[in-house]
């Protein structure tokens, strides 16, 4: 019985064995799964920045946008004003009190 029993727990001992040569090829480990992780994050990462740089662009865009809207605000300003001298010299043309000597000779 001695022999027996020596050869069950050799026979225990390889199954073990043979057990833990197989459970790596059957599960992946955890180092796999942190590469894969690593990538989406380093993809997520470069995204974030390039949005980023687009936000940084958009701001200087709508920058730009409002300076030359209000250079143009002050174009129009000046041009109603110009505007309005042209119709108060048409006006004195039309009823004859013009007194400016370069339209009424």
């Amino acid at each position: 019985m001695n022999d027996r029993m020596t050869k069950i727990l050799l026979l225990a001992i390889a199954l073990g064995l043979w057990a833990n040569a197989l459970v790596p090829l059957i599960r992946p480990t955890a180092a796999a799964a942190q590469n894969r992780s690593d990538t989406v994050l380093l993809s997520i990462d470069r995204h974030l920045n390039n949005i980023e740089s687009d936000v940084s662009s958009i701001r200087s865009d709508v920058s730009s946008i409002e300076t030359d809207a209000s250079t143009i605000k002050g174009d129009v300003s000046s041009i109603e004003t110009d505007a309005s001298t042209i119709k108060g010299d048409v006006s004195s043309i039309g009823d004859g009190t013009c007194t400016n000597d370069h339209l009424c000779p």
